[in-house]
């Protein structure tokens, strides 16, 4: 059993080594070998990274401990003093490098060790075989979350210019949108990150799917953070909120499941629309510009069955991927789009060329 000690100079270990592996993944094209750093075991790819003053170039992490006013409460430090920044800044000498800057919250960093919790799959389903010692699956499933978070906002930060000095400008649907877009990218950012093979037109049945992306994607599920901190600040979703939080639960997992498939898409949202003849709202998917209305309703999130949650999903999944991959068959053009758009998106990121292929 871990102290709380050791478990925050863990969880302060994981974080430099998720922002050193984003950050060579921004770099890869840079570095001599940064292709096959990525395709190593964590402890592998720490002890590739060459020394603490390389290391320096590539990413700097810090931690702000906050210290609010005794009447302040919980409450108050999740609610206003929990999300960190994400900076990218120019390092080396000359400047060849793209340095992340990362701080954490105190908060943030205590509500990711109290959120830890094993993926809900068999160790099999994991990709974990054989089975490995339990501390080294938590930690390689706690890289995988972080490098995927960090992700999420070097997409804001690099491709969308939302960061925390105006963030607060973007509400409504612009924070949707822009969300919907880091949310997918940051997917597909994970498996490049582990230089897994990211494809966007495959004609394949949606039946051959890469395994070792579904392991990557599953072992990302294991942490309730943001659960918690909405239990902390005793948050109560309006209805507009709950929609949205539907909406994208589909988004991700439908991001994931295309990359799986080898399609991955560089453009994914999810709305919902009511016809007076409706019993319960119906759910329309864009997936690179092609529009699919799903026939299964929606379903009321808010009741809390996973099991139930999970076959809405798949069932959604299997539609849109289904009436996608066909459009793809049909359509020489859509798919020379898809492979464009997407080399586009990446290439603003300046990691196009760990695709492995031009459009």
């Amino acid at each position: 059993m871990l102290t709380i000690s050791e478990s925050e100079r863990l969880w302060r270990e994981w974080f430099r080594c998720a922002l050193c592996r984003v950050s060579v993944t921004l770099n890869a094209s840079q570095l001599e070998n940064g292709q096959d750093l990525l395709r190593l075991d964590e402890d592998s790819f720490w002890s590739g990274v060459p020394s603490n003053a390389f290391r320096d170039q590539l990413y700097r992490f810090s931690e702000e401990v906050t210290d609010p006013p005794e009447a302040e409460s919980a409450h108050t430090e999740y609610a206003d003093f929990f999300y960190g920044t994400t900076k990218i800044v120019a390092s080396g000498e000359p400047a060849r490098f793209r340095r992340v800057v990362h701080m954490t919250r105190s908060a943030f960093l205590a509500a990711l060790q109290s959120g830890q919790h094993p993926p809900e799959y068999s160790l099999e389903a994991l990709g974990f075989e054989p089975e490995p010692p339990p501390e080294d699956m938590i930690k390689t499933c706690a890289i995988n979350y972080l490098t995927k978070n960090l992700w999420h906002n070097v997409v804001h930060v690099a491709a969308q210019g939302i960061n925390d000095a105006n963030y607060k400008a973007f509400r409504g649907l612009a924070r949707h949108q822009s969300d919907f877009v880091a949310d997918n990218l940051s997917t597909i950012l994970l498996a490049l990150s582990y230089a897994l093979n990211v494809n966007a037109d495959s004609t394949t049945t949606s039946t051959e799917y890469d395994s070792t992306i579904v392991h990557l994607l599953r072992r990302n599920r294991c942490n309730g953070i943001f659960q918690l901190r909405a239990r902390e600040t005793g948050e109560v979703e309006s209805e507009p909120e709950q929609e949205w939080r539907y909406r994208r639960s589909i988004a991700v997992y439908l991001s994931g499941w295309l990359l799986a498939a080898g399609r991955a898409a560089a453009s994914l949202s999810v709305y919902l629309h009511k016809r007076d003849s409706d019993p319960e709202p119906r759910i329309v998917i864009e997936v690179n510009g092609q529009y699919l209305s799903v026939p299964h309703p929606a379903y009321d999130w808010s009741s809390g069955d996973k099991a139930k949650q999970r076959t809405h999903l798949h069932q959604v999944a299997t539609y849109v991927d289904a009436h996608y991959r066909n459009a793809l068959v049909n359509s020489d053009r859509l798919r020379e789009h898809a492979r464009g758009q997407l080399y586009n998106q990446l290439r603003l990121l300046g990691v196009e060329s760990l695709l492995g292929w031009n459009p």
